[in-house]
């Protein structure tokens, strides 16, 4: 029977001793060069004074490079924190003083993040100023817009369908005698003055709803159904209620190019930015989003289901986290963390409810895209798509169309691509405007315009003449970027927006424009681009 041959070291063998001397050699020899390379850096550094990748601190001159916090901050900072979350039951702005909570735009703090003594990863985006764009003039869009000053011949600028019945969502109300009364609350007034073509008709109509979503006590917290990533409802004391998205990432911050942008994260400053930003444009139709700090424990945990409790508990570095329950991102390698109970969000205010007088219809946007690694849209193969839509209820005459053309402006200038449907109200019928919710993954680039997003625009090559009037009286009055940031120093998390994202949203403006322009100098009749409605033909006489 044949014998294996198993491998043995018999050092008794010269071959043996031979291979063992050469590996000796080769390991001395190693240890040799290593300790000549330590001698080498440890001189190389008291000579030129060189600190160490990990030892380098933050400093404002150099606001892009990689930074941890030093033991005197870590301190600071803890005991600032701690302040702050015995204050967090107080109504208003938690009291934060920690030099990695309160720095202005040449700082670290964007979209309200407050930072624990963990390190964080440099930002994508440099948060130096960029560079202003010089202005452009648009000649000749002003003279096309002050050519089609008369109602337009248009289909699209009159209704095609029945006009809505109701003037506001109050009327709605006393027609419908099975519907609860409106109460006198600022929740009350706001749901009442709901109308088929805005939300609301001045800031003075949301002002309580605002302060509500900044310091309301909440009474109960529950995780939102389906979702690709965690939402929850929140209710507040008295009838207010909200959606309620936080903190992953801040402004600086931005999406991997790797990922496609169904695979973005949500960011809660998104909402907050998209919200003042359709409100500058005139458009009036993003139901009012705020935000604050919330103490995870005393806010969120302990009003909350028993769900959305199971899924706390407390990272490694002592913060309190919970990852919730949706179909990506909630489990521990993408968890929510305060610090250590302190987490930026945003609240959206809830419109009236769904199931009465608010019913709503949901609509797939034409212009959705495919959601898919390799498959197009329709309308990214075919250049006449819009011929065809224009052939579909209701965007064959009407304001509909016009509607979706805001949407896209409102969608590119926020760098917006995730608008897969749109929803409408019910009572309003078809000759209503849609409503601007969910722009969770919009300013995730700042860096980055996707003209696709105008296809709406530059397919269909039509625009609202008071939407062209809001556009180009930014080219020559105050800047959108001002305006937007002046809107968000209201927000308890300013400054919301870096500066490279202002600065974008004015790049942006000038995109826009040299898309309706150049439908303009391809077009025949300007009024067949740039439609005047016939504003009183949208409301009952009575």
């Amino acid at each position: 029977m044949a014998r294996h041959e198993y491998l043995v070291f018999d050092l008794r063998r010269p071959g043996r001793v031979r291979r063992y001397q050469d590996v000796l050699k080769m390991i001395l020899i190693a240890v040799g060069c290593l300790s000549v390379g330590l001698h080498i850096a440890v001189l190389f550094r008291s000579t030129f004074d060189v600190p160490c990748a990990t030892t380098l601190h933050r400093t404002d001159t150099e606001p892009w490079a990689p930074w941890t916090a030093s033991s005197e901050s870590r301190k600071s900072s803890s005991d600032q924190l701690l302040t702050a979350v015995k204050h967090a039951d107080k109504p208003g702005r938690p009291v934060l003083r920690s030099p990695l909570a309160h720095r202005r735009r040449d700082g670290l703090k964007f979209g309200g993040q407050v930072k624990s003594s963990t390190s964080l990863p440099p930002p994508d985006v440099p948060l130096n100023d960029a560079v202003r764009l010089e202005r452009k003039e648009y000649k000749a869009l002003w003279r096309h817009y002050k050519a089609t000053a008369n109602i337009s011949s248009s289909p699209y600028a009159r209704p095609k369908q029945s006009i809505p019945p109701y003037r506001n969502m109050a009327a709605v109300y006393a027609a419908n005698k099975s519907y609860p009364a409106l109460g006198s609350s600022v929740w009350d007034r706001f749901h009442a003055g709901v109308g088929p073509y805005q939300l609301y008709e001045s800031t003075s109509a949301i002002d309580g709803v605002i302060k509500d979503l900044q310091t309301a006590a909440i009474k109960r917290a529950e995780m939102k159904d389906g979702g690709t990533q965690l939402k929850l409802f929140i209710e507040f004391d008295g009838s207010g209620k909200a959606l309620f998205k936080p903190l992953r990432l801040n402004s600086t911050q931005e999406d991997n190019p790797n990922h496609f942008y169904f695979n973005y994260f949500e960011r809660h400053y998104s909402e907050i930015a998209a919200y003042h930003l359709d409100r500058i444009l005139g458009f009036h139709r993003a139901p009012p989003v705020a935000g604050r700090h919330v103490n995870l424990i005393t806010d969120i945990r302990n009003k909350a289901d028993d769900n959305l409790r199971e899924t706390f508990y407390i990272s490694p570095a002592g913060n309190i986290c919970l990852t919730g329950s949706c179909k990506y991102y909630c489990d521990t390698s993408h968890g929510l963390c305060g610090a250590p109970e302190l987490l930026p969000a945003s609240f959206s205010a809830f419109l009236p409810e769904d199931e009465g007088p608010g019913l709503r219809m949901t609509w797939r946007h034409p212009w959705r895209r495919s959601y898919s690694r390799s498959k197009l849209a329709p309308w990214e193969m075919d250049s006449n798509y819009c011929g065809l839509i224009k052939t579909i209820e209701p965007y064959d005459g009407g304001r509909r169309m016009l509607d979706i053309v805001d949407m896209a402006v409102l969608d590119y200038i926020a760098n917006n691509l995730d608008r897969h449907h749109y929803e409408t109200f019910y009572e309003f019928g078809n000759e209503s405007s849609p409503i601007h919710l969910d722009h969770g993954r919009s300013f995730n680039k700042a860096n980055t315009d996707e003209p696709t997003i105008l296809a709406p625009l530059y397919q269909c090559c039509l625009i609202r003449r008071s939407t062209l009037k809001r556009l180009l009286d930014l080219t020559h009055g105050p800047r959108l970027s001002e305006l937007l940031d002046l809107s968000l120093q209201s927000d308890l998390l300013y400054p919301v927006l870096s500066p490279a994202h202002l600065n974008a949203v004015d790049r942006r403006v000038y995109g826009v424009l040299d898309v309706i322009d150049k439908c303009l100098t391809d077009a025949t009749n300007p009024s067949n681009v740039i439609i005047q409605e016939d504003v009183n033909a949208y409301f009952p006489s009575s």
